[in-house]
């Protein structure tokens, strides 16, 4: 039986030795896991920063330089150079095009009410399918404004569910 003993507690040992050398072993990992994960961090900090830095002096030089083209747009205009519709004007480049967008007025549909008041006063202008559509574009053709700003129809009517918003000035240059 004192044979017995011995190897149990030889087993017990070397159990023992073998647990604690799995433990040491994931220690030494964590470690190395725990500082290649700092490391990395500091990098993705580092980089995020000079990501941030490079993306705010691009937007300031941009702003800087489409404010310098438009000025210089307003001497080509002067010159007869810059191409202008009505509702934009354009200057075409080899390196590229700067479009202003001229501000405008634009037309905003509610339209269950604008919906409604078709059905009441125009029908010609619903297509009628699965669901119920509006022929937009030849509807708005036959539209016009008042003094005060109220849309109407060919007919006079005030347009129930239209209104009119204010849109900016939009100006970009686009690369060729």
């Amino acid at each position: 039986m004192n044979q017995l003993n011995e190897n149990y507690d030889l087993n017990t040992v070397n159990v023992t030795l073998e647990v604690e050398n799995r433990i040491e072993e994931l220690k030494s990992f964590n470690e190395t896991y725990m500082r290649l994960k700092l490391t990395a961090q500091a990098k993705i900090d580092y980089y995020q920063n000079k990501l941030d830095e490079l993306t705010k002096d691009f937007e300031e030089k941009k702003v800087r330089i489409e404010n310098e083209v438009k000025n210089l747009m307003l001497i080509g205009e002067k010159q007869g150079i810059i191409k202008e519709t009505k509702t934009l004007k354009k200057l075409e480049t080899i390196s590229g095009v700067a479009v202003l967008t001229k501000s405008s007025k634009t037309i905003v549909k509610d339209d269950n009410e604008f919906m409604i008041f078709l059905q009441k006063n125009h029908p010609n202008f619903i297509e009628t399918k699965e669901v119920s559509s509006i022929k937009w574009m030849e509807f708005k053709k036959q539209l016009s404004l008042t003094e005060s700003g109220k849309i109407i129809d060919s007919d006079g009517q005030i347009v129930d569910g239209l209104s009119l918003k204010d849109t900016q000035e939009k100006f970009e240059i686009k690369l060729k």
